[in-house]
């Protein structure tokens, strides 16, 4: 049995704890918390039936790892 995404991003986490300066625990929390987020946008309905546009883009990349970037779409100017 696999021990599966978010145990394996815990194992290869240091920089990620580093940078976000959280402990294993904390990190764990925070993955589960996006984990459970619904990234099938076409299922939910909208209001108008407008399109939705997402913050990020999550993907697998090779070696158990992460790929995490915000939508320069939705970022605001300064």
């Amino acid at each position: 049995m696999s021990a599966g995404p978010i145990a394996c991003t815990i194992a290869k986490g240091g920089e990620l704890k580093r940078r976000c300066g959280v402990d294993a625990d904390d990190l764990r929390d925070i993955l589960r918390e996006i984990c459970a987020l619904d990234p099938r946008l076409e299922t939910n309905s909208t209001p108008g039936g407008g399109a939705i546009i997402p913050n990020v883009f999550i993907q697998p990349s090779p070696g158990c790892e992460w790929q995490i970037e915000l939508n320069p779409e939705t970022l605001s100017s300064p």
